[in-house]
């Protein structure tokens, strides 16, 4: 009939491959030893690690510009969707301050200049603090208690809509 042939592939922890094939009728075996040669020589590796470093720089570099992009982008997500819900009591200064700075920020991404980039990323973040400032601010001036209600609180009279009762418990799992 048909041959019939079992085949075994073995890696070992050094990344060497082992090959073997034995023919079940026969009881024959071959067997191969495969290693993965890297086909750079030392002096090339060290090329490779000196063009490494001295590109470290650059690399740096560019890193800094991605993140800023990042940071500003986020931000301007942040804004848009948090002054949703509370744009309708901030001032009107308020309002340009954080318009005109989204604008600045969505300008300076499409240059994609870095300076630009960081220099919006500042302005946005000026502007979105100086709008949280003034809404926490008018939040409090709202609910600053009267000086002359201060204590009205404190061992106060009950108010006169409350009614008191007397209850009982009952449990119906009893009956």
């Amino acid at each position: 009939g048909m041959p019939q042939v079992e085949v075994a592939f073995d890696i070992d922890a050094n990344g060497i491959l082992h090959v073997s094939a034995t023919d079940k009728t026969t009881g024959k075996e071959q067997k191969i030893r495969i290693e993965a040669s890297s086909g750079l020589s030392d002096q090339d590796i060290e090329k490779m690690v000196k063009s490494a470093e001295s590109h470290a720089s650059d690399d740096q570099k560019r890193r800094d510009e991605i993140e800023a992009r990042n940071q500003l982008d986020g931000l301007m997500y942040k804004v848009e969707k948090d002054s949703k819900e509370w744009v309708d009591r901030l001032s009107e200064e308020a309002k340009s301050k954080l318009d005109n700075a989204l604008e600045g920020g969505k300008g300076a991404l499409k240059t994609g200049d870095p300076d630009l980039i960081r220099r919006a990323l500042d302005e946005l973040n000026a502007a979105y603090s100086a709008a949280g400032a003034s809404l926490y601010q008018s939040a409090q001036s709202t609910s600053e208690p009267t000086p002359d209600g201060a204590g009205a609180a404190e061992g106060a009279a009950p108010a006169e809509d409350v009614v008191e009762a007397d209850y009982e418990i009952v449990d119906d799992s009893k009956k």
